[in-house]
């Protein structure tokens, strides 16, 4: 595992277990940082993924990450900006993949590997990303 990743790894679990959530990783998971944790007794898997700010104004998330679309699918966005953490979104994958063509884009090719799902992240745009910031989401789930 990469630094970068380690410190994300350390920010996301961090801010889980101020909700007395502990993530684990997933067993037979693939390069992908998928990780679990129990929400109400529900295992919810979650996908961590990190855009740096100062370099990229969005991500994109292979279609084939998210293989199956369900309720207790996550991705886990963490934002960095000037080297350090800056915040924490999570996102169900039904909602990424439901394109709404200002922040939540679906990028579909006819081939399935390089389909993806792209999230844009922009000043304007962070209102509306802050519905699915760690402390409403967790509110709003448990």
């Amino acid at each position: 595992m990469k630094h970068v990743e380690k410190i994300i790894l350390e920010f996301t679990k961090s801010k889980f277990k101020e909700f007395d959530l502990v993530i684990i990783p997933k067993e037979n998971r693939s390069e992908a940082l998928i990780f679990e944790t129990t929400i109400n007794n529900e295992k919810q898997e979650l996908l961590i993924k990190s855009i740096n700010l100062d370099t990229e104004m969005s991500i994109k998330v292979p279609k084939v990450e998210f293989s199956k679309l369900k309720e207790n699918l996550w991705l886990v966005l963490v934002l960095i900006l000037e080297n350090e953490v800056r915040g924490l979104y999570i996102i169900n994958s039904k909602t990424v993949s439901k394109p709404d063509n200002y922040i939540f884009i679906d990028n579909e090719t006819r081939y399935e590997t390089l389909s993806n799902y792209e999230i844009k992240i922009f000043r304007s745009a962070f209102e509306e990303l802050s519905k699915y910031s760690i402390e409403n989401m967790i509110k709003s789930i448990k």
